[in-house]
């Protein structure tokens, strides 16, 4: 087994990527049976399983990019209503927050 390099973790997320890692290989192990250097798939097999990862990314992307334009129009809308009504005690706050948490809920069902 090759020693790991020494690496400059400037994003200090090393620790997470480890994390991510070790849990990938443990789920591949256990829907395979195997680990992933010593699967009996062809070259082209691995690509293709690439690139269906990478278009399943591409609208995980998608989707979540879509939920937070949606998400800063809310809160510029918010910012709006508060800014009209004034003061701070004109406005509720409580009725704000309940608007804001009614949407983080609605995004974490995946509604619209």
């Amino acid at each position: 087994m090759r020693q790991a390099d020494n690496l400059t973790d400037i994003n200090n997320i090393l620790p997470l990527v480890k994390k991510q890692l070790r849990k990938q290989n443990e789920k591949g192990l256990a829907k395979y049976g195997t680990a992933l250097k010593d699967n009996d798939l062809t070259v082209l097999e691995l690509l293709d399983h690439s690139i269906e990862e990478k278009v399943d990314d591409l609208q995980y992307t998608i989707i979540a990019r879509e939920r937070v334009i949606e998400l800063e129009e809310r809160w510029e809308k918010l910012k709006e209503h508060i800014a009209s009504a004034g003061r701070a005690s004109d406005c509720d706050l409580r009725f704000v927050l309940a608007l804001i948490v009614d949407k983080m809920n609605e995004l974490e069902r995946g509604e619209e």
